[in-house]
């Protein structure tokens, strides 16, 4: 689902920013991993934020994200194929009624 959302957010956007607690962390940062190794995005910027909350330190990862030079094709690519899967999963639907 993150990988989804952040090919969804640079639809329209150059940079996208993912921010992860410490639980989520590990999570987003393999999702953020997987996209850069397809060529959807690359690296800007990678830090960390800690803050005090009712007396219980938070830590937050963001990662800064800018389009990487194919990210177009590939996303063109993916939704082509998305439909037609989508098609053959209504279509079993539909016999199977």
């Amino acid at each position: 689902q993150i990988q989804y959302l952040v090919r969804e957010g640079l639809k329209n956007s150059e940079s996208i920013d993912v921010s992860a607690v410490t639980k989520s962390a590990p999570a987003a940062t393999r999702a953020v991993e997987h996209l850069i190794k397809l060529g959807y995005v690359v690296y800007k910027n990678v830090q960390t934020d800690t803050s005090i909350i009712n007396n219980s330190r938070r830590t937050r990862l963001i990662i800064s994200l800018s389009k990487g030079s194919d990210y177009q094709r590939l996303y063109d690519e993916n939704e082509e194929k998305r439909k037609k899967y989508q098609e053959q999963k209504s279509q079993q639907q539909q016999k199977s009624i």
